[in-house]
């Protein structure tokens, strides 16, 4: 039985997870873990007077709660949640709380140099909603496989008029604090199997059968049948999720993809 935990509040506050299950013991209940929500919400106009163009941040981020946790928590700010990923361009340390503040005020200067000369004195109400960004970061975790839990990003970007929605997950393993990769799941040389079982899913996914037929209707026209890194590690099966443009058009938007662990199990490291 799946069990998800949401954001309970828009201010920091601290969560105390006490999930049954019908299966297994919780991973929350047996390392008695502990998780903080952090909030950002900032707005800045692009300029100081008048009908102003603006820029929009709001963010919802879950940490794991407690200094044994700080790798983690540095991994999973650095792991591409925060987009533009601009912890990746320093190696310096940082708290939740001030990755989060850097973060917006990053995000708002970046806005007000790129976007700054391009409001002119006659601009209409369309051109002030076209230099008008927002960014909207809400969070969830999932109990997954074993001893993982899975941290769900849901983003929401309006840049102008155009509104891209995504999510990205990262595994946690919570027992070893740290971030799960495809190869920590996956035995050596997995890939072409792990394909073919993303294919099949894919086909029973969409009703179209055969690479080439799914070629036809959009689907990894530019691109052999790969594994995305942005996946979940659920209880009964693995989901890998394609980014809107990622492997068809952008009107298909965001694409998740269940492979279930029995169909792969030969190739499940454990």
């Amino acid at each position: 039985m799946m069990r998800k935990f949401p954001i309970l509040c828009a201010i920091l506050t601290t969560i105390i997870l006490l999930a049954g299950s019908c299966k297994h013991q919780s991973v929350v209940e047996k390392l008695g873990l502990r998780f903080d929500t952090l909030h950002v919400e900032s707005i800045t106009q692009l300029v100081d007077s008048g009908a102003s163009p603006h820029c929009q941040v709001s963010i919802d981020l879950i940490v794991v709660n407690g200094d044994e946790y700080r790798q983690l928590n540095d991994s999973l700010l650095r792991s591409g949640v925060l987009q533009p990923d601009y912890l990746s361009q320093t190696s310096r340390s940082f708290t939740p709380r001030e990755a989060l503040d850097s973060f917006a005020i990053r995000y708002a200067m970046d806005y007000r140099d790129f976007y700054g000369g391009l409001l002119t004195e006659d601009a209409t109400e369309d051109d002030i909603a076209s230099l008008s960004l927002s960014y909207q970061l809400t969070t969830e975790i999932e109990e997954g496989r074993d001893d993982v839990l899975c941290h769900i990003s849901h983003v929401q970007r309006n840049e102008g008029n155009l509104i891209t929605s995504y999510t990205i997950v990262n595994n946690m393993d919570m027992a070893k604090r740290q971030l799960v990769h495809l190869d920590d799941v996956f035995v050596a040389g997995y890939q072409n199997g792990l394909n073919e079982a993303i294919l099949k899913s894919l086909e029973d996914k969409t009703g179209i059968k055969g690479l080439k037929n799914l070629r036809q209707e959009g689907y990894f026209v530019s691109t052999d049948v790969y594994a995305p890194n942005n996946f979940k590690l659920g209880e009964d099966y693995i989901t890998f999720i394609y980014m809107p443009s990622e492997i068809a058009d952008r009107e298909k938007g965001e694409i998740a993809v269940d492979v279930k662990y029995s169909a792969i199990k030969r190739l499940l490291s454990k």
